[in-house]
C-alpha cells in the first residue's frame, strides 16, 4: 500500500507537485490484525504489527520529499464485544464473521489477552517513533497521534450510541468519521507530549494561535 501510494503521487495529475509541494499522510491501520490475533498469534504480534509499520514508513521516509506523517494509534477493539449486541445485523457481521477474536472472547482471560495486544500495539506506534528513525530529515516527520487511545463512543440509556458506527457496528459511519477526523485535527495541532488521548464528542477545534501557527512535531 505504500509502494502503491508513493506511485499514485508521482502520477498525480491534480496540480500537485511530487517535489516541491507539502503532503499529509494519515496512517491508521492495525485493527484488523487485532482482530484475528487469536487465530495466529506469531503473525499477529506486536513486533510483527511495529516491522510492517517500519517498512511502510521507510518507504516514504526513502521516496516522498515534504511530507507530515500522522500515525495514529489502534482503537480499543475490545469495544466490539459489547458493540455486536447492538442489533441483530451486528451480532450477525460482527460477531460472526468481521472481528471474532474480539466480539466472541472465550473467557475473561482471553478478552484480556485481546486488551493487552491493543495496549501492545500503541505502545509500538509510540516505540518506532520515539526511536528517531525519522528525524532525520528536516522535510520529513512522523508524529503519533493518540486520540483513540482512551476514546469510547458515547453511551445512550447506558449502551453505545451506534449511530456513530455503520450497520456492521464495526467500521465509522458519517458521524463517527466526522469526530474522529476532528480529534485527528485537534491533535496535530496539540504540541507532542501533551496531546489529547480521548476524543471530544461535540467538543470544540483547536485552531493555531500567532504563537503556534503551525502542526506540531517532536522538533517544535
Amino acid at each position: 500500500q505504500a509502494r502503491d501510494l508513493v506511485a499514485a503521487m508521482k502520477k498525480s495529475s491534480n496540480g500537485v507537485n511530487f517535489k516541491n509541494d507539502w503532503k499529509v499522510v494519515t496512517v491508521f491501520v492495525g485493527g484488523n490484525d487485532v482482530c484475528d490475533y487469536c487465530k495466529d498469534k506469531t503473525a499477529y504480534s506486536a513486533a510483527n504489527y511495529k516491522k510492517h509499520l517500519q517498512e511502510a514508513l521507510d518507504i516514504l521516509h526513502k521516496e516522498v520529499p515534504r511530507v507530515f506523517v500522522n500515525l495514529v494509534e489502534v482503537l480499543d477493539i475490545t469495544l466490539v464485544e459489547e458493540l455486536k449486541s447492538g442489533s441483530s445485523i451486528c451480532s450477525t457481521i460482527t460477531g460472526g464473521f468481521l472481528c471474532k477474536c474480539a466480539a466472541n472472547p472465550a473467557n475473561s482471560a482471553a478478552r484480556q489477552e485481546i486488551a493487552n495486544i491493543v495496549k501492545a500495539y500503541q505502545a509500538a506506534v509510540r516505540s518506532l517513533v520515539a526511536s528517531g528513525r525519522y528525524d532525520t530529515r528536516e522535510d520529513f516527520t512522523v508524529v503519533v497521534q493518540p486520540f483513540f487511545r482512551d476514546s469510547k463512543p458515547p453511551r445512550i440509556n447506558g449502551k453505545f450510541d451506534l449511530s456513530f458506527f455503520a450497520p456492521d457496528c464495526f467500521h465509522f459511519s458519517a458521524r463517527g468519521h466526522a469526530e474522529a477526523a476532528k480529534a485527528l485535527w485537534n491533535n496535530m495541532l496539540e504540541p507532542v507530549g501533551k496531546k489529547s488521548t480521548s476524543w471530544s464528542v461535540k467538543g470544540k477545534f483547536v485552531c493555531p494561535t500567532a504563537n503556534r501557527p503551525y502542526f506540531a512535531t517532536n522538533k517544535n
